[in-house]
């Protein structure tokens, strides 16, 4: 086995790492995202009463988990996706070359312009902290009503 058949190999290997990453964050979203609405949807069927908080309360640790999760899963996404660079780059550095001239013409073009300049992880990190911040409301939502 020569040295560029090693690269290769390892190369595929980090992408794969990398897409099991991002397999298990959207796997986890769904997951959350489904508890989450099975559980509002249960706890509003016949309005909020006091049982309700056993179901509102656990989605705010949920959110929080969630939240996490993805961080960990986008921060390990981009461990493996740089070490399968830096192997992808060992094998033939001319990609690279190839690469960046294909960028700055996709960055010239007006109709690639990013629309919302930001990470989308930050996006699903969002996401789940919106879960635990609903998780919060509904359930300060049911005491209040139930003080009254």
């Amino acid at each position: 086995m020569d040295k560029d058949q090693l690269y290769w190999g390892m190369y595929q290997e980090h992408v794969t790492q990398a897409r099991q990453h991002e397999n298990q964050r959207e796997r986890m979203t769904s997951l959350v995202v489904g508890i989450t609405t099975a559980a509002l949807a249960f706890a509003a069927q016949n309005g909020l009463t006091w049982t309700d908080l056993l179901l509102t309360v656990p989605l705010i640790p949920l959110g929080i988990f969630g939240a996490q999760f993805c961080r960990k899963h986008y921060e390990r996404n981009r461990y493996h996706v740089s070490v399968s660079a830096a192997y992808l780059k060992n094998i033939d550095p001319s990609i690279y070359e190839t690469r960046d001239r294909t960028k700055n013409i996709h960055d010239q073009d007006d109709k690639y312009k990013h629309i919302v300049p930001k990470r989308l992880n930050i996006f699903w990190e969002r996401l789940h902290y919106a879960v635990a911040i609903l998780g919060i409301l509904v359930s300060l939502t049911i005491v209040g009503t139930q003080l009254v």
